[in-house]
């Protein structure tokens, strides 16, 4: 068992030298059990931040007076496993769009560009679809398919993927920095609506606790592997809902 100490060592040293290295259940001849052991030795920062979660959550009830997850866990109440299967699911999602790309792949690259693609014809839909009626539809699927099956195919080339990895290799700090910013700057977007007046004081410390979850999936992420990303994450949303779903005993 690691001390937090040493658990939040390690973790601050991969902040400070980030490096591109396959996550210890990726490697060839790895065993599950032993990065699963590695994995929980490192608990007590895992407990530090599951703590920091439940009281980010349990200071901005205090400060508003609004619930966050109430709603949700009042909706689901009757069907705790399905509320549970739901956040599984949202976090698996999540951590492919923010942190599978960590680990560079012709398949990740050519998905990732297929739903950014998916994204950008979506918000020309409505106007081409006022100009070419019920087709347009029609015509922006062939024209996604197409597009991701070319990118998919070009992306195989041995040179071309190579290329990428050695961009990737090299810029990796910044990458993975910009994943975290990118995650925490999405994530205060719902404390804006809910600070008003000199509550936007406190936009700073909330946004330090997403800033840290973002760069702690990461680290998880790139580390011991995408499965082991999604426990975690999993487990940070779980601790969040906590003091909401205590106070409906």
């Amino acid at each position: 068992m690691e001390t937090l100490q040493a658990s939040f060592i390690d973790f601050q040293h991969y902040l400070r030298r980030p490096q591109y290295r396959q996550p210890l259940s990726d490697r060839p001849g790895q065993k599950t059990a032993l990065t699963l052991q590695r994995f929980l030795t490192a608990y007590p920062l895992l407990l530090g931040v599951l703590l920091i979660a439940a009281g980010n959550v349990i200071v901005a009830r205090l400060i508003t007076g609004e619930p966050i997850f109430r709603p949700l866990l009042v909706r689901y109440s009757s069907s705790v496993g399905l509320l549970l299967l739901a956040s599984v699911l949202a976090v698996m999602i999540e951590e492919a769009i923010f942190r599978s790309i960590l680990r560079v792949s012709p398949k990740r690259i050519r998905n990732l560009g297929a739903l950014l693609l998916c994204i950008l014809l979506g918000y020309f839909y409505r106007p081409l679809k006022e100009e070419a009626g019920t087709f347009a539809g029609f015509g922006l699927v062939i024209a996604w398919a197409t597009i991701s099956f070319g990118l998919g195919q070009y992306l195989k080339r041995p040179l071309v993927f190579a290329r990428i990895e050695r961009f990737w290799k090299a810029n990796f700090r910044w990458i993975l920095y910009g994943t975290g910013l990118v995650y925490g700057f999405m994530k205060i977007i719902d404390d804006v609506y809910t600070l008003h007046h000199w509550q936007a004081l406190l936009l700073p410390l909330f946004l330090m606790t997403w800033l840290l979850n973002g760069f702690y999936f990461g680290y998880v992420r790139m580390k011991y592997g995408y499965w082991y990303a999604v426990i975690i994450h999993s487990l940070v949303l779980l601790a969040a809902m906590t003091p909401e779903a205590i106070c409906l005993l």
